[in-house]
C-alpha cells in the first residue's frame, strides 16, 4: 500500500473512530424499563465493538510498511487470502470478518 493511500485511509478511519466516540458519548443510560436499558447496553456494545475494530485496523495500517499489507486477520488471526489482498491491499481483516464488521456497521447506521 502506497504512502497516499495509507494516510487516506487512516484519515477515513479516524473520521469513523471520532464519529463513534462521539456517538458512545451520547448513548444515556435513563430511568427506563429493562426492554430500553437493554437496548441501551445493546448499543453500547455494538458500537464499542465497531471502535475497537477501527482502531485496530489503524494501528495495523500504521505499523505496516508502504510496500506491504497485514498478513492475518486482525479481528480472529486467520491469514488474509492473497485474492483479498490484490483485491484491496489496505485490508486488515479476513473476508468473513470484514463482512462481519460491515454487518454490524450497517445496522449502527441504520
Amino acid at each position: 500500500m502506497n504512502k497516499e493511500v495509507r494516510n487516506a485511509r487512516i484519515k477515513s478511519i479516524n473520521g469513523q473512530i471520532k464519529y463513534y466516540e462521539n456517538y458512545i458519548s451520547k448513548i444515556k443510560f435513563f430511568e427506563s424499563d429493562w426492554i430500553d436499558q437493554s437496548f441501551y447496553e445493546d448499543e453500547l456494545s455494538s458500537t464499542a465493538y465497531v471502535l475497537n475494530n477501527l482502531r485496530n485496523q489503524k494501528r495495523e495500517i500504521e505499523r505496516s510498511n508502504e510496500n506491504s499489507s497485514p498478513e492475518f486477520c486482525i479481528d480472529c488471526g486467520e491469514r488474509i487470502s492473497e485474492k483479498r489482498k490484490n483485491a484491496k491491499p489496505w485490508a486488515v481483516m479476513c473476508t468473513d470478518c470484514s463482512s462481519e464488521y460491515e454487518r454490524i456497521h450497517q445496522d449502527l447506521a441504520s
